[in-house]
C-alpha cells in the first residue's frame, strides 16, 4: 500500500492513479514538479530571518553600559551608607505646577504608569514597635546560623568527644563495657561467619569494630583464633586502615602475632593470606616494628625460619628511613642470637642513609661480641660483611680498626678476607671501586710459597762461605710476584665461568666484571713482558730453563677440569725456580741437588694446597671440578703424611749431595717438626682451621732457608780449616826436606 504523501523521500504519488501510468511515470525521467517539504521549510526559515539593524544595535549597548554605570553607582552608595547615615528620600505627591521641578514631569507620568493605581504615602512607625522588630533581627546578618550549621556543629563536637575518649584509653588494658546480650549473641556469629570465610563482603558489624572503645571485648566475641587466613588479611586491613598506631600495635601482638607463629611451626611455612596480612601490617611502621618485629625477637624462643619469613617483608615493602634506624637500635641492643642477625642484615640491605646513631650502635653491636666465647655463626659474619659493604664510607677510623681487631677472634675463613678488603677500599666519584687488599691473599702468601723454593736454591748454590748474591735475590723476588700476578690473570681468565658460582671466589675482578677480558690480556701482556725483562738479566742457560716453564703456567688451570691431581701440576709450576736458582748461579744442572731439592718443594706443594683445597670441596662438587682434596677424602691425613715423609726425604738427599753442613740439618729437623704439627692437628672439615695451617707454610720457608744460609757460611770456616791444615802439612814437608 503506497502513502498518499512521503514527506522528504522523493516524489508524491497519487495512490489513485492507473497502474499503467504509474509504470510509464517510473521509466521516465522527469524533473520534479514541487520541491520536497523540507527543502521548503528551510527556504522559508531562511526568507524570514533578518539582522538586527547597526543603529538599534549601538542604542542597545548604550543601555547596557548605562545600567553597568548605574548597579557601579547604587553598589558604591551603599558601602558609604555604612559608615555615614544618608536620610531617606521622602516621596510624597506634589500638588500646583509652581513647586514641582520641570525636569521631574516626565519621571512622574512613568511613575504613575508603573504603580498601576499603587498610592505611595508615608508611613510613621511608633518607637515601640521599632524596638520590638530589633529585637527580632540581628545585627550581623553574617552570623546568622541555618539548620546545617547547628547539626554540622554537634557531628563535631561527638567526634571530638570520640577522639579525646580514644586518646584517654590505656593501649595496654582491656577496656570491659556491658553488653546487650544481643550484641554478643551478633558477634559470636559473625565470629563463626569469620571462621569459614573464604572471599567477599565482611560484615558491616565487624568493620566498625576498630573505631569501639571496647574493640578488645569485641573482637575476642568473634574468637580469632578460629578465623581463616582470609578472614585473618581483612581484619589486618581493617584495624591497619582504621586505628591508630598504639591499638594497631595491641591487634598485632595480640592477635596477629600468634596466629602467625602457630602456622609457620604447624605447616613449616606461611600461608599465602597470612603473608598478606604480614605485608599490609607493614603500613603502620611503628606498631608493624612494636608489635610483631620487636616482640618476636624479644620473647627468645625466634626460630631462623620465622626470622627468615619476617624479614623477606622488609625486603619487599619500603619503609620510612627513621623506623628503620630506630629499629636497629632496638635490635643492636638485645642480647644476640641467629635472628638478630636476619633482620639486622634485611635492613643493613635496604641502603638507606641512615643517621650516625644508628650506624654507630650497629658497629658497636658486633664490637661488644669480640669477648663472646661463643663461635659465631655464618649469619653473624654475614651481617658483618653486609655493614662494610653498605657503610663503610660512614665508618670512622677507630670503628674500622676495632673491627680489624674483632675478625681476629671471631674470624671466617672465607667471610673475613673481604671484610678487610671491603674496609680498606675506597669508591671513587665515577662509582668505581679502588682496593689494596686482593681476596684471601692471592698476592701475599701464594707470593712467598712460590718465592721459598728460589732463595733455597740460590742459597746452595752460593759459593761457600759467602752470603747470597742480594741482587739475585731481589730480581727473582720481583720476578716471583710478576709471574704470580700472571698466573691469577691466566688462572682468572679460563675460571671465570666458574668463580661467579664460588662465594670466596666472585668478587675476583673478572668473574665481578670490574675488569673486561680485553684488559685483562692487556694487563697479562704488560706482566709476562716485565717478567722476561728480568729473566734476560740471567745467562741465557737460565733463560732457556724460564721460559720452558710457560707450558705448566698456562696449563694449570686446566688440569682441575680432566683430573683429581691438579695440585701436582701446581707443584711443577710453583717450584720451578728451584732449578732456575741453582741455573742463574750455577750455569748448569749437572749437580743432582737441585732436582732433590725441585722433588722435596713438589711433595711440599702436595701437602700445603691439599689443604687448602679442603675450603673448596663443597663448591668443587657444585661446579664439577677436580681436586686432591675430593680424590683423597677421608684419608687425606694419611697421604698427607707420606708426601711429608717424602718432603723430608728428598731435603736430606739435597743436604748430602751438595755438601751442607749441621746448621742445615738442625733446620731440616725443625722443618720436620713444622710439617708433622700441621698434618697431626689440621682439622680438615674446619675451613678456617685449613687456611690457618695453610698460612704457617711461610715460617717453614724461612726456617730452612736460615738453615741453608747458616750452612753456607760455615763451610768457609771448614775450608779454611782444611786449608790451614794441608798449608801446614806442606810447610813440615819442606822443613824436613831442608834439614835433610
Amino acid at each position: 500500500m503506497v502513502k498518499k504523501n512521503l514527506k522528504g523521500r522523493g516524489d508524491k504519488l497519487s495512490a489513485n492513479a492507473p497502474l499503467d501510468n504509474q509504470l510509464e511515470a517510473g521509466n521516465v525521467a522527469k524533473q520534479r514538479e514541487e520541491l520536497r517539504e523540507k527543502q521548503k521549510r528551510k527556504r522559508e526559515e531562511s526568507e524570514t530571518d533578518e539582522f538586527v539593524p547597526n543603529a538599534l544595535s549601538s542604542k542597545i549597548l548604550n543601555d547596557a553600559r548605562k545600567q553597568l554605570l548605574e548597579e557601579a553607582i547604587e553598589e558604591q552608595g551603599d558601602a558609604d551608607s555604612s559608615t555615614a547615615r544618608v536620610p531617606k528620600r521622602q516621596r510624597g505627591s506634589w500638588l500646583g505646577g509652581d513647586d514641582q521641578p520641570e525636569g521631574d514631569e516626565e519621571d512622574n507620568e512613568d511613575e504613575q504608569e508603573e504603580d498601576n493605581g499603587f498610592e505611595d504615602q508615608i508611613i510613621e512607625l511608633d518607637p515601640q514597635d521599632e524596638a520590638d522588630l530589633a529585637r527580632f533581627l540581628k545585627k550581623d546578618a553574617t552570623q546568622m546560623s541555618t539548620l546545617y550549621d547547628i547539626i554540622q556543629a554537634k557531628i563535631e563536637s561527638k567526634q571530638n568527644d570520640a577522639e579525646l575518649a580514644l586518646s584517654q584509653v590505656d593501649p595496654n588494658e582491656f577496656n570491659m563495657r556491658d553488653m546487650d546480650s544481643e550484641v554478643v549473641e551478633m558477634y559470636e556469629q559473625i565470629g563463626q561467619y569469620m571462621s569459614k570465610y573464604r572471599s567477599g563482603k565482611v560484615p558491616k558489624a565487624f568493620k566498625i569494630i576498630p573505631k569501639m572503645i571496647n574493640w578488645e571485648q569485641i573482637l575476642f566475641l568473634t574468637k580469632p583464633e578460629t578465623w581463616t587466613a582470609a578472614a585473618m588479611y581483612q581484619a589486618t586491613r581493617l584495624f591497619a586502615s582504621n586505628m591508630n598506631p598504639k591499638m594497631c600495635q595491641r591487634f598485632y601482638t595480640l592477635v596477629l602475632l600468634p596466629r602467625l607463629r602457630d602456622d609457620i611451626d604447624e605447616f613449616k611455612k606461611l600461608n599465602y593470606h597470612l603473608y598478606q596480612a604480614l605485608c599490609k601490617a607493614i603500613y603502620k611502621p611503628s606498631a608493624f616494628f612494636k608489635g610483631l618485629i620487636l616482640p618476636l625477637l624479644e620473647s627468645g624462643t625466634c626460630t631462623l625460619r620465622e626470622a627468615v619469613i619476617f624479614s623477606s617483608v622488609l625486603t619487599k615493602v619500603p619503609i620510612p628511613i627513621f623506623h628503620s634506624a630506630a629499629a636497629m637500635l632496638k635490635i643492636a641492643e638485645m642480647e644476640y642470637t641467629g635472628a638478630n642477625s636476619v633482620f639486622l642484615r634485611a635492613l643493613i640491605d635496604k641502603k638507606y642513609a641512615l643517621p650516625y646513631q644508628a650506624v654507630d650502635g650497629v658497629v658497636n653491636h658486633f664490637i661488644r661480641l669480640k669477648t663472646d666465647e661463643r663461635d659465631m655463626p655464618v649469619l653473624w659474619h654475614q651481617c658483618l660483611l653486609a655493614l662494610c659493604q653498605r657503610y663503610k664510607n660512614d665508618l670512622s677510623a677507630e670503628q674500622k680498626s676495632a673491627i680489624h681487631e674483632l675478625i681476629r677472634f671471631h674470624g671466617h675463613y672465607l667471610i673475613s678476607p673481604e671484610i678487610r678488603r671491603e674496609l680498606e677500599s675506597k669508591e671513587t666519584e665515577d662509582g668505581h671501586i679502588i682496593t689494596s687488599v686482593v681476596v684471601e691473599g692471592r698476592k701475599t702468601d701464594r707470593t712467598w710459597l712460590l718465592y721459598w723454593p728460589c732463595t733455597w736454591s740460590i742459597a746452595m748454590a752460593t759459593p761457600a762461605g759467602q752470603l747470597p748474591s742480594l741482587y739475585i735475590l731481589t730480581l727473582f723476588g720481583t720476578g716471583a710476584f710478576l709471574m704470580r700476578s700472571a698466573g691469577c690473570v691466566i688462572n682468572d681468565l679460563w675460571d671465570k665461568d666458574f668463580d661467579k658460582k664460588v662465594e670466596r671466589t666472585k668478587l675476583r675482578p673478572l668473574a665481578c666484571g670490574s675488569l673486561t677480558e680485553k684488559q685483562a690480556v692487556g694487563l697479562l701482556a704488560g706482566l709476562l713482558s716485565s717478567s722476561l725483562a728480568i729473566l734476560l738479566q740471567l745467562n741465557w742457560f737460565s733463560v732457556a730453563v724460564g721460559a720452558s716453564s710457560m707450558a705448566l703456567v698456562v696449563g694449570y688451570p686446566l688440569a682441575k677440569r680432566y683430573t683429581y691431581w691438579p695440585q701436582f701440576i701446581l707443584g711443577l709450576t710453583f717450584n720451578w725456580g728451584a732449578l732456575l736458582g741453582w741455573a742463574a748461579l750455577k750455569g748448569d744442572l749437572s749437580s743432582s741437588a737441585p732436582f732433590w731439592m725441585y722433588a722435596a718443594a713438589l711433595q711440599w706443594t702436595l701437602v700445603y694446597d691439599t689443604i687448602y683445597a679442603h675450603q673448596d670441596k663443597a663448591d668443587d662438587i657444585m661446579i664439577g671440578v677436580k681436586s686432591t682434596a675430593l680424590r683423597l677424602g677421608e684419608d687425606t691425613k694419611k697421604w698427607l703424611s707420606a708426601f711429608g715423609v717424602g718432603t723430608v726425604a728428598s731435603l736430606t738427599a739435597c743436604g748430602i749431595a751438595s755438601d751442607q753442613t749441621w746448621p742445615y740439618y738442625v733446620a731440616l729437623a725443625a722443618t720436620t717438626a713444622q710439617l708433622g704439627w700441621q698434618v697431626g692437628t689440621v682439622d680438615i672439615d674446619n675451613g678456617s682451621d685449613c687456611w690457618d695451617k695453610f698460612k704457617s707454610n711461610s715460617w717453614m720457608g724461612i726456617i730452612l732457608f736460615s738453615g741453608i744460609v747458616a750452612s753456607t757460611l760455615l763451610k768457609e770456616n771448614e775450608g779454611s780449616k782444611e786449608q790451614k791444615n794441608k798449608l801446614k802439612a806442606e810447610d813440615d814437608e819442606m822443613d824436613d826436606v831442608t834439614a835433610n
